[in-house]
């Protein structure tokens, strides 16, 4: 299907705006893991969906090559974001077996945060230290992935998603593997890094060296441009906290060498004074939109996480939890509810049942789960689960310490079918 190109004047519609065809949300060809799964059983194939290209926008809604709807079903593979510099449980599980599990669950999205660090033609797999953590090779289960970089593991879970028909979404997660995630999109000299850090400079070359890595892999469908944005601004008359503006520049220059990709700009933190979750405030994105070129790659990313992760405000309210689809529309679910843009929420979970997390914490999560899934479905937005790990950057994970059986309660909230391989 080409390109069909025009200019209109409605709200939310601006110049260059590729069409697909609309469709309703309950309309039957919505392009889902569920529903390709469920036809393909009906067949008596097991094969995996074919995935139909790369992706475009047209108002809240992401369409394949054939004009269909697609609506991400995922999940965070994480690890290469870590000192592991490498997707975690590689030493128990072969790269196949985990993407085979996916489809198997009924997604079709692997989001996989990295590194700036893991990026470099010198970083492989580091075997944690045995007084810092289990002392295991972290790829003990795949052999074949011995003196590998980082990067080469990362092209063959890219290759193994492509055979699966699996979209993928990279996300760069932080500068450094063994540091705390920085707000800002770039990192200048520290005491321990007297060599210029991570300048923007290098943070666009990063992404324009996997752009033309990943230009054969149309699987390879979005850059989430920087993990939860967090002390700087949007639309800011400060260019150094300007996070709107560098997505902006970044983006288009990695369209540039591959147009076709979908270009992911989480919120920033705080807009106005009204304060969310780190990357999730999208308050300002309809009134000083991203603009790519072409418009049409342009999808916003929010996080959201429940109490037992940090005990936002918005939890104690003696009006939660029927306070929450209030501040979702304002934060970011506006977006969607006009129309507008789509809306990529890309990391998303809680601590779980745990003896370290308070009772009053576990009975919240409940609550803010009970309200959240409902409130996704609803809107048909796109997600991404944090994680598949059993423990990953603090929260539980879709698989049980086992890194075999789909964690139960997210299953069923998910509709997913969990398979133990």
């Amino acid at each position: 299907m080409g390109a069909v190109l025009l200019t209109c004047s409605q709200e939310g519609c601006r110049e260059n705006v590729y069409l697909g065809n609309p469709v309703a949300r309950d309309d039957a060809s919505l392009h889902d893991a569920a529903s390709a799964g469920d036809e393909a059983d009906v067949a008596g194939d097991s094969s995996p969906a074919p995935l139909r290209g790369y992706l475009h926008t047209q108002g809240s809604k992401i369409y394949d090559e054939a004009g269909m709807v697609v609506r991400f079903k995922g999940v965070n593979w994480s690890g290469m974001e870590t000192d592991a510099r490498v997707p975690a449980g590689l030493f128990v599980r072969t790269i196949d077996s985990f993407v085979a599990q996916v489809v198997d669950l009924g997604l079709n999205l692997i989001r996989i945060p990295y590194s700036s660090a893991s990026l470099a033609s010198t970083s492989r797999p580091v075997t944690p230290a045995a007084d810092a953590g289990i002392g295991i090779n972290p790829i003990a289960a795949n052999p074949d992935l011995e003196g590998m970089t980082s990067l080469e593991i990362l092209d063959r879970i890219v290759e193994s998603a492509a055979a699966h028909g699996v979209w993928i979404v990279l996300d760069r997660y932080r500068f450094d593997a063994d540091r705390s995630n920085a707000g800002q999109w770039y990192s200048g000299a520290t005491p321990d890094d007297p060599t210029g850090g991570y300048p923007e400079s290098k943070w666009i070359a990063d992404w324009k060296m996997l752009a033309e890595r990943y230009a054969t892999y149309p699987n390879v469908v979005g850059f989430d441009l920087h993990e939860e944005p967090h002390g700087v601004g949007w639309a800011d008359s400060d260019p150094a906290s300007n996070w709107s503006a560098a997505a902006e520049r970044a983006g288009n220059e990695i369209l540039a060498v591959n147009p076709r990709l979908l270009i992911v700009v989480e919120g920033v933190e705080k807009v106005n004074n009204f304060s969310y979750w780190a990357g999730g405030n999208l308050g300002l994105a309809y009134a000083s939109p991203v603009h790519l070129t072409p418009v049409s790659q342009l999808v916003y990313s929010i996080h959201d996480y429940g109490r037992s992760v940090v005990n936002q405000s918005w939890f104690s309210d003696p009006t939660f939890p029927r306070n929450l689809r209030a501040l979702w529309d304002f934060a970011w679910g506006f977006l969607v509810e006009h129309d507008y843009f789509p809306v990529l929420v890309g990391s998303f979970g809680d601590q779980g049942v745990s003896p370290d997390v308070k009772p009053e914490y576990i009975a919240s999560d409940k609550e803010w789960r009970d309200t959240f899934v409902p409130y996704m479905d609803g809107l048909n937005v796109g997600y991404a689960f944090w994680s598949l790990s059993p423990s990953a950057e603090g929260k539980t994970g879709l698989l049980q310490p086992d890194w075999l059986t789909p964690d139960p309660d997210w299953s069923s909230r998910l509709q997913l079918r969990p398979k133990i391989p």
